[in-house]
């Protein structure tokens, strides 16, 4: 099933991908996840390791999205050019936005995408299949992580190419003048607007855990979270670190 189909019909769980290396990309490839973040917009990866990286990821069950810095044709057209299965598109605010992330990805009619030859056309030996295949599989997830957002969605959700919502959290507790006060009222607020949507329509609704904790990945899950992003590769080592802060203190 690909991953498109996958995020339609059932939960899905993904991680973040930040550190170019293919030691990250192997040993996250040990653990049954559907996909994985590559991460352009928070990251010092360039479009070399962007390209090693799913290139690495084509070879597993491990469906591969880009987050590009902004929605901008020509970052968006390398992203699928390399191969990614879709992007997250971040700082969505408007309907005109999601359209523009419509455009850059999709060939014509659904969109504007130049026709080039690379990793995803198997070097022009299957531009034909990728180029009907692109436009029906690729998957499009809309960040909602500023108040513009959450004020315009329900114009927002009526782009039929969305396959899912996904919140940002550190960024809409930013736009609220509220950072990173994620038990704040004014935030659950904004969350369950989003959720409600989301819900009314049948759009899957995702979250970021960032901190990666088992507890708060079941209790997102109980609240009907179906794409969820769990950690990221070096919250994985950093937060352990902090674990035993006091004990490499004692030495």
């Amino acid at each position: 099933m690909n991953l498109k189909n996958k995020i339609k019909n059932g939960s899905t769980l993904g991680t973040w991908i930040t550190i170019d290396h293919p030691v990250i990309y192997q040993s996250i490839s040990e653990y049954p996840f559907d996909w994985v973040l590559i991460e352009l917009e928070h990251s010092a990866i360039d479009f070399s390791g962007l390209h090693q990286a799913i290139s690495f990821f084509k070879n597993t069950n491990i469906g591969c999205l880009v987050r590009p810095p902004i929605v901008d044709n020509i970052y968006i057209k390398r992203i699928m050019d390399c191969g990614a299965d879709g992007i997250i598109a971040p700082n969505i605010s408007s309907l005109e936005d999601v359209n523009d992330a419509v455009k850059f990805m999709k060939y014509p009619p659904e969109g504007k995408r130049g026709a080039g030859l690379f990793s995803a056309q198997n070097f022009g030996n299957n531009f034909d299949s990728y180029y009907h295949k692109n436009n029906k599989e690729s998957v499009l997830v809309v960040q909602i992580e500023n108040c513009d957002a959450v004020e315009n969605l329900n114009e927002i959700i009526t782009v039929k190419h969305i396959d899912a919502l996904m919140i940002g959290p550190y960024d809409l507790t930013s736009s609220l003048g509220i950072a990173g006060e994620f038990e704040n009222p004014l935030f659950l607020n904004e969350v369950n607007k989003i959720k409600n949507i989301a819900r009314e329509n049948n759009i899957p609704i995702g979250m970021h855990i960032v901190e990666p904790d088992p507890k708060k990945l079941i209790a997102a899950r109980n609240e009907g979270y179906s794409f969820l992003g769990y950690g990221l590769d070096f919250k994985f080592i950093v937060s352990h670190l902090n674990s035993l802060k006091d004990i490499i203190n004692e030495k």
